[in-house]
């Protein structure tokens, strides 16, 4: 009998992959399996208890971390005990776009025949669907399958059911009313938190080193005698693993110029916030907020006594230092699904959320505290921001397949930045901007910057700009951040995505621009001393996604260095093939304009490939997308007009030196050999007897009505000359 959602007979649904690099995804589809590995450890029905089982483990991985082992015998045990016949499973196929669907028809058993020695604890599988593609699902669903685990359940925003229905229909019909947030499942959820982070690290181990040193310093006994270096130390101490380091210069200097009454009254009252009567502690929060108390803590409130608090009180108060806003104690309880922090005051709330946050994970992570806040900020980034989007009217918008812009998406949730290649006029930058609006709906979490061969990393990063004169006469400068350093500090809300588009990427001298953030954009778990701020880390947010536009008219993407390839993700546009191709004519449909015009272009675009041996100088579709007119002699003379200031410069640049080949493509020519009315007297050049009326004072007004090809609503792709 499976195991079934109580409120349904919905089966559990299982995300099993096939081994580390999923490489077995053949294997158990043909042998009807899903297999995982560890075959060092012995047939699992021999172990009477999950303890039994953790103790083996250990055994067997001598040199792994405690974080480790429980990961381990938490799949293995959920392998054993909870994957039922008739369950479902999902296995990705790892290098596609593809996933296997099927139902479980046999519970766990030891297949000591398998092949090569791998794949030893087995479930036998009916894979129903093997190569669904993952464009079938919704963004969210998606998002559900990037576990780094080899087995954990799939229950979020109605999980199962769609599954089911994907296996029964091909589709995914979305969540069920009512049925969108369920409550979590916390201890699939805390495996996953140490299994994909490895818990305890090294990052970790040196948080509770410091916590342990600045326990002594806080001490009641101590913390009256603590010197201005020292507090002002502790200030500046990022003591929250995960977060990014934040400049509170004011408040150091605050504390410097403070008389020495003023600072032994800021230290006898953090003293009595940290260790005076505990039982009142909402009381002291409240106090320490109201403006008239004696309590207050004039500048050195709120985030630092929280601080404090965790250190000098480490089993009962979280390091989670803020109530509200984005890293928040309440937006950690909604990640939860629990209810807002509850209280008519400050203080209540603060203590409120303490309370019930501790109260939710010390079942399963113990009394350890550092551990809890790290998995809450982990938690706080499963659910990538814009993974929910639906992208179906985009595509319909710009006229390609959904699949390409879910493809994109994919990319960008893999490396977080990808560049979008191909000759001018394709629609790179249109369709960045796009996307971006799509990720990113906040207007402030996106940004748009061109590079150009004079950018620099001031320009890009930070660097020292005047601002203004001394006492002295002399020129004074300030370290003033640019658009990558305002925009990462923007994407420390990780709960918001965020987008970086960077036109003409290829443009700029990269490692002089980018410096030492090159690295971060591979590692962004690790974080760089910048040049210009050697004492202060930098980190770049998992949420900052980066888009680069690259043009390929001047072959420049064969210059890119192996280092900036190997961190981008790069994806064609090019009008012959891919979604771009036959995206003129498609556009000319919906508009309906004259299709003869994109029969035209695509007619040119087949002799310049044939002549210049490639895709790179094609003519992209966006010259061309504009209003033509009813009639025929409007329609070729606002192409012309298009043709002569927009097409023929370019033709001339790429035919430099052969005046025959540039004569071939002049507008008249082209119009005599792929024009409506090839061949004929019209295309000729000697006007006949000019039926449409082109000439003369008629068809001067018709031209004028279209200077040039203009942006046609929202069809027309920006920044792309």
């Amino acid at each position: 009998m499976a195991i079934t959602d109580p409120a349904s007979d919905t089966p559990t649904a299982w995300l099993i992959r096939a081994g580390r690099d999923g490489d077995r995804f053949d294997y158990n589809v043909e042998h009807g399996l899903a297999c995982l590995g560890w075959d060092d450890v012995p047939d699992l029905r021999s172990f009477s208890s999950r303890e039994e089982l953790r103790d083996a483990l250990r055994l067997h991985f001598p040199d792994s971390k405690k974080g480790t082992i429980s990961s381990y015998t938490s799949q293995l045990w959920r392998m054993r005990t909870d994957v039922r016949s008739g369950d479902l499973v999902v296995m990705p196929r790892k290098g596609t776009p593809e996933i296997a669907l099927g139902s479980v028809s046999r519970e766990y058993w030891y297949d000591n025949a398998a092949d090569m020695g791998w794949g030893r604890h087995v479930v036998s599988v009916d894979w129903k669907r093997t190569d669904v593609p993952r464009s079938a699902l919704r963004q969210d669903l998606v998002g559900s399958l990037s576990a780094q685990m080899t087995i954990c359940s799939i229950t979020r925003n109605d999980a199962s059911w769609r599954i089911q229905q994907l296996l029964a229909t091909g589709h995914d019909p979305g969540p069920r009313v009512g049925k969108e947030s369920e409550s979590l499942d916390l201890p699939t959820l805390v495996e996953r938190f140490l299994a994909e982070t490895d818990y305890r690290t090294e990052a970790h181990e040196e948080q509770e080193r410091l916590r342990a040193e600045w326990a002594v310093k806080l001490a009641t006994e101590n913390i009256g005698s603590l010197s201005r270096e020292d507090l002002t130390a502790f200030t500046n101490q990022s003591v929250n693993n995960g977060e990014y380091v934040r400049r509170v210069t004011g408040v150091m200097q605050w504390i410097r110029v403070l008389s020495e009454l003023e600072y032994a009254e800021l230290l006898a009252n953090i003293k009595y916030l940290c260790w005076d009567r505990q039982d009142e502690l909402s009381v002291k929060f409240d106090q320490m907020y109201a403006t008239d108390s004696s309590r207050k803590v004039k500048g050195y409130a709120g985030v630092n006594i929280s601080r404090a608090l965790a250190i000098c009180h480490p089993n009962s108060f979280l390091p989670v230092h803020r109530n509200v806003g984005n890293l928040g104690r309440a937006k950690m309880l909604d990640a939860l699904g629990l209810p807002a922090p509850l209280g008519d005051t400050p203080g209540r709330r603060v203590v409120d959320a303490n309370n019930r946050l501790l109260e939710c994970l010390e079942p399963h992570l113990g009394k350890d505290t550092l551990a809890m806040g790290a998995f809450l900020r982990w938690l706080l980034q499963q659910e990538p921001p814009g993974s929910s989007i639906d992208l179906t009217e985009l595509a319909e918008e710009l006229l390609v397949e959904v699949e390409f812009l879910d493809d994109i998406v994919s990319l960008l949730e893999d490396k977080k930045q990808v560049i979008l290649y191909g000759p001018p006029g394709t629609g790179k930058t249109y369709l960045a901007r796009e996307l971006a609006k799509e990720l990113a709906p906040d207007e402030s979490c996106r940004a748009l910057v061109q590079f150009h061969p004079s950018t620099t990393y001031e320009d890009f990063f930070e660097g020292y700009r005047p601002a203004g004169t001394g006492d002295d006469g002399g020129i004074r400068y300030k370290l003033t951040p640019g658009p990558l350093a305002r925009m990462a500090e923007r994407a420390s809300d990780v709960r918001d995505q965020h987008v970086m588009i960077i036109d003409e990427i290829n443009r700029g001298n990269l490692p002089r621009v980018l410096g030492e953030l090159l690295f971060l954009l591979e590692y962004r778990d690790e974080s760089v001393y910048p040049l210009y701020r050697p004492d202060e880390e930098f980190s770049l947010p998992k949420n900052l996604w980066f888009i680069g536009t690259m043009n390929t008219a001047d072959r420049s993407i064969a210059l890119v260095d192996a280092a900036l390839r190997r961190r981008f993700h790069f994806v064609p546009f090019f009008p012959d093939r891919g979604p771009m191709a036959g995206l003129l004519g498609r556009w000319l449909d919906r508009e309906g304009e004259p299709a003869w015009v994109g029969q035209l272009v695509d007619a040119v675009n087949n002799e310049l490939k044939e002549i210049l041996e490639g895709s790179h100088l094609l003519l992209g579709p966006s010259h061309f997308m504009t209003k033509y007119g009813s009639s025929l002699g409007t329609q070729r003379e606002r192409l012309r007009r298009i043709w002569e200031y927009n097409i023929e410069p370019f033709i001339e640049d790429q035919f430099f030196g052969d005046p025959q080949q540039i004569d071939r493509f002049r507008f008249d020519a082209v119009m005599r050999r792929n024009g409506p009315t090839a061949g004929s007297a019209v295309d000729a050049g000697d006007g006949g007897d000019d039926p449409e009326g082109t000439s003369g004072p008629e068809g001067e007004h018709a031209a004028a009505d279209g200077d040039t090809a203009t942006e046609p609503g929202s069809a027309q792709p920006e920044g792309e000359g």
